[in-house]
């Protein structure tokens, strides 16, 4: 590009950037802030006040707290609204799909990354869209607009991942603990195997019951110890042990970042064949997906035969996350072009 450029970068208000723990998304937008930075620009993020990225901050919401408000969300895009003329962006990048309503107004071309599946309302909702350029973060979810889209995958910065010499005897769970993404299966597969399984991450106040009956009460049986939210030097080490991360999402997973770090850490996937899993990890290579519930504990029976060294070249040849703030410029300058 001729100029560096104003991007206002939109994240949502209730986790700051960088994450502490739990949120894929945050980390994504702190790797793209930095990255938009380093590249010659000047990005503007708009996310919770206590957020540590190291560019210019604007925020509305003064902590970071979950779970997500929608009361929040509108007044943190009001913030974006009253900005972005003043500030002279010259693009916007949200990562919140609420922005839609706000585009015609903002005076300045708006692109927004899709987080999330795709579902009917969302469909709806997206088929009134007028001035958005939408980015799916796979082709998977991007196969599932009813508009046209662009496909950028996530990367990570992989010099922050390094595989351990050695694995331990013990699955590992990370990610969200709610039924979608199968933490329940993962405890049952581990259990038949008679292997450990360490959970980390979130659980939704919405899940909190079913947390309780379905996953923690196997704590007293000893089959998985509960880690709760980890910090990120805490996740690497936790993934870089294991001897599988388990996937066995229920649902339609939009990316599936979790299973890029893993790989980082040269540990495989045992995952469910759903959603861009399959576009992630390579079956029979950096790990094994299935196609039911029945086979999940077979394929992570099996796992520990893949090679290492393959996970992680799969994660430098495929998700690096200098290709993907090069491939969001990319996009930029053409939008700003036309």
């Amino acid at each position: 590009m001729g100029r560096p450029l104003r991007i206002g970068v939109v994240a949502p208000p209730w986790v700051p950037v960088p994450p502490p723990s739990y949120g894929g998304t945050e980390l994504i937008v702190d790797i793209l802030c930095r990255g938009y930075r380093d590249a010659g620009h000047q990005p503007v993020l708009f996310a919770s006040g206590d957020s540590t990225c190291p560019v210019e901050l604007r925020h509305r919401i003064e902590r970071g707290s979950l779970p997500p408000d929608k009361y929040q969300e509108h007044s943190h895009l009001a913030l974006v609204l009253a900005s972005a003329s003043p500030l002279g962006l010259d693009i916007i990048h949200s990562h919140l799909e609420a922005i839609q309503p706000y585009a015609p107004s903002l005076g300045v071309p708006v692109v927004c990354t899709f987080h999330v599946d795709v579902t009917e309302e969302r469909r709806i909702f997206l088929q009134t869209n007028e001035v958005v350029r939408y980015v799916a973060v796979s082709e998977n979810q991007g196969r599932s607009f009813p508009i046209g889209v662009n496909v950028i995958h996530h990367g990570i910065e992989l010099d922050r991942y390094q595989p351990l010499p050695e694995k331990q005897p013990y699955f590992a769970f990370l990610g969200e603990i709610s039924r979608k993404k199968g933490a329940d299966l993962a405890v049952r597969a581990a259990a038949e195997l008679g292997v450990p399984v360490r959970i980390a991450g979130y659980v939704p106040p919405a899940e909190e019951e079913w947390f309780r009956r379905e996953v923690k009460t196997r704590i007293r049986l000893g089959a998985l110890e509960y880690l709760g939210a980890l910090g990120f030097e805490e996740k690497v080490e936790l993934l870089g042990g294991a001897t599988a991360l388990l996937c066995p999402v229920r649902w339609r997973e939009p990316f599936g970042l979790v299973a890029v770090e893993a790989m980082a850490c040269g540990t495989p996937v045992v995952a469910m064949r759903r959603g861009a899993l399959p576009e992630t990890v390579e079956d029979g290579v950096t790990g094994i997906l299935c196609d039911d519930e029945d086979e999940f504990a077979q394929a992570a029976a099996q796992v520990h035969a893949l090679d290492p060294r393959a996970c992680r070249r799969r994660a430098e040849a495929l998700f690096d996350s200098r290709r993907m703030v090069a491939d969001y410029l990319k996009l930029f300058e053409k939008i700003l072009r036309r």
